[in-house]
């Protein structure tokens, strides 16, 4: 398939390799998710400003054996006034939706007509439109990607809570008792959602081979580049493809044609241009970086076999 750069073509790359890009961030958020109970899941009995004042000689003795009743660990201090722990577990929140969120919004992009390379899951019956029937609208990848401004938004609020004054102060933690229920609950429906799209997304492999031919062979320019690099060196390779691509484009004809066109280039690669405009043949690692993704997520042991 197409990679693209800046919202346009750019080299070939194949759907695997984009799909081990979210498989990895996938893992490096669950690794997050991972750590985050230890340095998070924690308690204090330090009484009103944090001292222990009330609690006796025996008060660190008797706040380890509360927290243990209750399942967490003993906090080094008083949390009421640093509330950082609350906006990490928020900001790993956050990570999680702006994963999903990125991943719809792609493939709401992949589902334009124009391109056709995936579409959302489709059942029949389900219905796009009121007024126009055939419409095969990408409504839970919207759905996704809404919820996920509005999960960014409490993550903004969880970054608010941290301005604490003095040593407690009940309008920070009130925007926590917004903000954070919130965020968990999107998370977990953007989660639910991701899930149904990603286990039967269609993907259109056809659409994809043909999408790379959309540029007449000029997605292929830094290859014959580099070709020609090899007889004539970098920088003139690069001023002769720049030329010769800016003026077939100009004309209307393809890659090829302009390049057959130009005796510098027939010379030296002309034999050699129908392997080096095949984009299938120039992937580069891409199918071993996939699997070698694949095979670290999998050892990591999140993923289910």
């Amino acid at each position: 398939m197409a990679g693209r750069t800046h919202g346009v073509q750019a080299l070939p790359i194949t759907f695997g390799h984009k799909c081990a890009v979210w498989l990895a961030e996938a893992g490096r958020n669950a690794h997050r998710l991972a750590l985050l109970p230890e340095r998070t899941f924690v308690g204090s009995l330090v009484g009103a400003v944090g001292t222990q004042a009330s609690l006796g000689d025996d008060a660190f003795a008797l706040e380890q054996r509360i927290m243990a009743r209750l399942g967490l660990g003993v906090a080094e201090i008083s949390w009421q006034s640093a509330r950082d722990r609350f906006a990490d577990y928020a900001g790993a929140l956050g990570l999680i939706g702006g994963a999903l969120g990125r991943i719809a919004r792609e493939i709401i992009t992949l589902s334009h007509n124009e391109i056709d390379e995936v579409a959302e899951p489709f059942d029949h019956g389900k219905v796009g439109s009121s007024t126009m029937p055939h419409k095969r609208n990408p409504v839970v990848a919207e759905g996704v990607v809404a919820v996920g401004r509005a999960l960014r938004a409490s993550v903004a609020l969880m970054q608010e809570a941290l301005m604490v004054e003095h040593e407690r102060d009940a309008s920070v933690w009130r925007l926590e008792w917004k903000a954070l229920p919130e965020a968990c609950m999107m998370t977990g429906a953007m989660l639910a959602q991701m899930k149904q799209i990603l286990g039967r997304l269609e993907v259109h492999p056809e659409r994809m081979r043909r999408n790379l031919d959309v540029l007449g062979g000029f997605l292929l320019s830094e290859r014959i580049m580099f070709a020609l690099a090899d007889r004539i060196g970098k920088q003139s390779a690069h001023e002769l493809v720049y030329e010769v691509a800016m003026r077939g484009i100009a004309d209307g004809i393809t890659f090829e044609q302009a390049l057959l066109a130009d005796g510098r280039v027939k010379e030296a690669i002309g034999s050699e241009l129908p392997r080096l405009l095949d984009p299938a043949s120039y992937v580069g690692l891409a199918p071993a970086i996939t699997a070698r993704v694949l095979a670290e997520t999998r050892a990591s042991g999140w993923l289910a076999p």
